[in-house]
């Protein structure tokens, strides 16, 4: 085994054994599944560290014949408290962070990806609407990663939008009223200003996110929008989706 260094995000944790935990770290040299020896132990030395969204230096014994490498020691730099100690924040960050467990390669290196997930905690941690730079920071590391739905014209005809705009998770992107009204797969009515606002997040910086602005009706809509694109391309369901409706139907 050879030892290894990196800086890495921790974005999942789960039970191994009586004793361990395996951790997922989204790092610059790709994602990576760790076993914390000792984890579960009151006394464990990786108690505090194995936090979600924690930032730090991994040093690992990496094995040439597994996946699975171990943890030696995990040196947290940034715990993103401000995230952590409140519920908006952490709600929609753990959304981005499952997210990327989803979509990211576990070994595959990606620089880029993982500077756009620490921009964006950065980002998140001092914004007044978490939810928006989330989604915003969603269509790009889904771009980034090779899911990019069509936003500016209509996926089937591929004419301009015009009129009111329809989303078809299955086709990949969104339809006009003409190839919305002959689909026969699930699609869905949007605003304009939905479809506008989605536009800026995918093309713009993520540093701009912090500036969006967005009613209940296009937030909702985004967020559908997202869900069923995501579900569509990987056939996997954002757990964390569901936790921040329920928050929402408690605090109107």
């Amino acid at each position: 085994m050879s030892l290894r260094k990196c800086h890495g995000i921790l974005i999942r944790t789960f039970n191994f054994s009586e004793a361990d935990k395996i951790a997922s770290f989204y790092t610059d040299e790709g994602k990576l599944r760790l076993i914390a020896r000792g984890a579960r132990k009151p006394r464990s030395r990786f108690a505090s560290a194995l936090e979600p969204l924690n930032y730090g230096q991994v040093v690992y014994f990496e094995r040439s014949n597994s996946d699975l490498h171990s943890l030696s020691s995990f040196d947290v730099i940034n715990r993103f408290e401000r995230i952590k100690g409140d519920l908006d924040r952490f709600s929609s960050a753990s959304m981005a962070a499952e997210l990327v467990d989803i979509v990211s390669v576990e070994g595959m290196p990606d620089r880029d990806g993982f500077r756009l997930f620490t921009e964006y905690l950065s980002l998140v941690e001092g914004s007044g609407e978490p939810d928006l730079v989330t989604y915003a920071f969603a269509l790009k590391f889904l771009s980034h990663s090779g899911f990019r739905p069509q936003l500016e014209r209509c996926v089937s005809c591929l004419s301009p939008i015009k009129g009111s705009p329809w989303f078809s998770a299955l086709s990949g992107g969104v339809l006009c009223a003409s190839c919305a009204a002959k689909s026969r797969g699930q699609r869905f009515a949007i605003t304009r200003g939905t479809l506008e606002t989605m536009r800026r997040m995918l093309n713009g910086d993520i540093s701009r996110s912090t500036r969006f602005r967005a009613d209940r009706v296009c937030k909702e809509e985004i967020r559908r929008t997202i869900a069923s694109f995501i579900r569509s391309q990987t056939d996997r369901e954002l757990r964390s989706l569901r936790f921040i409706e329920s928050i929402e139907r408690v605090v109107p």
